[in-house]
């Protein structure tokens, strides 16, 4: 769907690529294809497009529908046709945030700058791309400009920011078009046709793979020296040396700051305020079970750290079968500007507190202090109202239920070294911010022997802990355990986390199917941050168990192997 270059260009490359395999339909709502383009260019690549595709020109679609496996797409002139797939190439619409904005837009919706790629209404609102249209100089939405504008507005960013002088952008009159036709024909054009020529197929060729090579090339990261953020301290400079001990400690005023902002509410068990020297909590229970978990950022987003961390360090009374209560917290915040290292503080605690209230969970009090890096710990406290899920707990013959994917380790990894998609490092943040709460409600419903949080050690290593300390034997699918995307593959590619190679170690205790490939083998080791929590559930609920998981939300919740008793050897079966 779509006339314009990509779609051109797209149906040349699939049909150049499998000759015979697919029938191409090119549907456009305009006269014909390449609108923008000169009429000599247009007549030359619908000659060459009939040789290869079936066009449909003035055919607008007005509507998409399923029919079984068959979609149906529909013209303006009642006109159905049927695919097995549609691949949209359409023309540039303008985002439909914008037009809720108070910024000066085009007739066409786009945002207007001008020759700075400054808003006309806001000057601190810059643009560049097939966002905006330039006000004075326009031209076709096209990646030759949006590629020429980068630098231009990298610097007057900069440049407003820090009062400087701004550089304009003169947009070119035209361009150069370079249009693959297939069989090594390169379509030129620059207003006008230019034709089609051997050296045009080699410079196209030349331009697009050195593009791609951008993205497949990448390369090593290296280890940044860690050092103080003396870039942001402008009217707070460093002393000479700074203190250690209790002058490390955030100011008084901004910790004041931050906890009128955080507006964290009264609980009847909590005698004291966050303010005061230590808490002082009645509680419920005549069974207090504690614990303590915290670690370095590894991602850049300190609200999301915050709750990542409130999730992780939740988890370990979640295993045991507690009710959690009280938190105490231990943030260091990297050495900035006063104003940097309060709202450090503030976003961190806000994503935590964000999790403590779904839980239940209350804040009584904690220390902060400066230092290299950002990090949280917290020191929980819970109660035990039913038996607690110990580790020694498993009984022959019940089934061990996992409630996440493992992969979080080597996908962090590959964040750092720049080989991980956005999409899969989203998908990671997704899974790490999803707590073990509903999954603890879950098990508590049915016949639940034993239970533990898949962390540092990788499932195979809190496994084997629970094995040694229930005097009991496992059986792994290992087809059956869920994996985040592409977590597999980049083990066997070699990336891992720092604490992989300790935790491979514990695969000398286990029997391992031949047939395994070594990254699903390795994914089993893998250090995991807010992982899953691993339960043995008697095998009349185990079924049950897993799809009660899935209406929590646990979607990749599901049964991965089976306890023995000890004359059993550890195996993992593919």
């Amino acid at each position: 769907m779509g006339g314009g270059p990509g779609s051109v260009e797209l149906s040349f490359s699939i049909t150049e690529r499998y000759p015979s395999l697919f029938s191409i339909d090119l549907i456009t709502a305009t006269e014909t294809v390449l609108a923008q383009h000169s009429k000599g260019a247009q007549k030359r690549t619908v000659k060459a497009l009939s040789k290869r595709v079936t066009l449909h020109t003035n055919s607008k679609i007005t509507e998409v529908k399923k029919n079984g496996e068959t979609t149906i797409a529909r013209t303006q002139n009642g006109i159905d046709y049927e695919y097995d797939g549609i691949l949209w190439v359409t023309g540039i619409e303008a985002p439909k945030w914008l037009k809720n904005s108070k910024l000066p837009l085009d007739p066409n919706g786009f945002m207007f700058v001008d020759s700075y790629l400054q808003s006309p209404a806001y000057e601190n609102v810059f643009g560049a791309g097939d966002i905006v249209a330039l006000k004075s100089d326009a031209r076709p939405k096209s990646g030759v400009y949006a590629v020429r504008e980068g630098p231009v507005l990298s610097h007057n960013i900069r440049a407003f920011g820090t009062g400087r002088r701004l550089k304009r952008f003169r947009p070119q009159r035209q361009a150069l078009a370079l249009l693959r036709l297939g069989q090594r024909q390169v379509l030129a054009t620059r207003r006008f046709y230019l034709g089609t020529s051997r050296l045009a197929y080699i410079w196209k060729e030349w331009i697009d793979v050195r593009f791609m090579k951008k993205f497949l090339d990448l390369p090593e990261m290296p280890v940044p020296k860690q050092k103080y953020a003396t870039k942001n301290l402008e009217e707070n400079a460093l002393d000479p040396m700074r203190c250690g001990g209790c002058g490390a400690k955030l100011g008084a005023n901004s910790l004041d700051r931050v906890l009128t902002r955080l507006e964290i509410k009264g609980d009847p068990t909590v005698l004291t305020k966050v303010r005061d020297d230590a808490a002082i909590v009645q509680v419920p229970s005549n069974r207090v079970v504690l614990t303590i978990d915290g670690f370095r950022a590894m991602v850049s987003d300190p609200w999301r750290f915050g709750r990542i961390s409130a999730h992780h360090a939740l988890n370990d009374l979640y295993a045991m079968n507690s009710e959690p209560k009280t938190a105490l917290a231990l943030i260091t915040v990297p050495l900035m500007s006063d104003e940097l290292m309060e709202e450090d503080l503030f976003q961190v605690m806000a994503g935590a507190l964000s999790v403590f209230a779904e839980t239940g969970v209350s804040l009584v009090g904690g220390h902060s202090a400066e230092g290299m890096e950002l990090s949280v710990g917290f020191a929980l406290s819970g109660v035990l109202n039913q038996d607690p899920w110990l580790k020694s707990g498993m009984r022959t013959g019940d089934r061990l239920v996992l409630t996440k994917p493992l992969g979080t380790g080597v996908l962090l990894a590959g964040v750092m070294q720049r080989k991980v998609p956005a999409r899969v490092y989203a998908e990671v943040l997704d899974e790490m911010d999803l707590g073990n709460a509903a999954a603890a409600d879950v098990f508590g419903k049915f016949e639940t022997s034993a239970c533990t949080d898949i962390t540092g050690f990788g499932l195979l290593g809190h496994l084997s802990e629970m094995c040694r300390a229930s005097q009991k034997s496992a059986v792994l699918d290992l087809s059956a355990i869920p994996s985040l995307s592409s977590a597999s593959d980049h083990l066997e590619e070699g990336i891992q986390s720092s604490l992989q190679a300790n935790n491979e170690q514990a695969l000398i205790d286990w029997s391992i199917s031949e047939e395994a490939s070594s990254g699903r083998i390795k994914l089993l080791v893998d250090p995991q941050t807010s992982g899953g929590l691993l339960a043995s559930v008697s095998s009349q609920d185990a079924d049950e168990c897993v799809l009660a998981l899935h209406s929590a939300g646990y979607q990749s919740a599901t049964i991965v192997g089976s306890v023995h008793d000890q004359a059993t050897p550890l195996q993992i079966r593919r």
